[in-house]
């Protein structure tokens, strides 16, 4: 390839790697690439947890109820990385995961509140 003012010498174009099922079953769990469906599983498996932690009918309070809330906000930091700058229907379907994501937190945030309030 002759030199060109607008390339440096080594420039090769690379072509997109195709992706096998390997990178598409464990492409899931990089925290690199946005997924929507990585971050409502986390939130709902944090709000299961949540539950079976407070022993719900009974409200026991527990300090571990911490760590599915911090799950929770990160499935709702992971649902909010795929808004779309423009809205479309995939970005009203995002938005309704996002108000989802919420509730779950705020009711985990109950189970860990309500207990001390009484």
């Amino acid at each position: 390839m002759p030199y060109t003012p607008n390339r440096p010498l080594q420039y090769r174009p690379q072509r997109r790697a195709e992706r096998t099922l390997v990178d598409k079953v464990f492409g899931f769990f990089n925290w690199r690439e946005r997924s929507l469906l990585r971050g409502t599983m986390l939130v709902l498996l944090s709000t299961w947890a949540a539950f079976r932690l407070s022993h719900f009918p009974q409200n026991n309070g527990t300090l571990w109820l911490l760590a599915p809330l911090v799950f929770a906000f990160i499935g709702t930091f992971d649902t909010l990385r795929c808004m779309q700058p423009r809205w479309n229907w995939y970005h009203g379907g995002v938005l309704l995961c996002v108000y989802m994501d919420l509730m779950a937190v705020c009711m985990i945030l109950f189970f860990l509140l309500y207990p001390i309030w009484l």
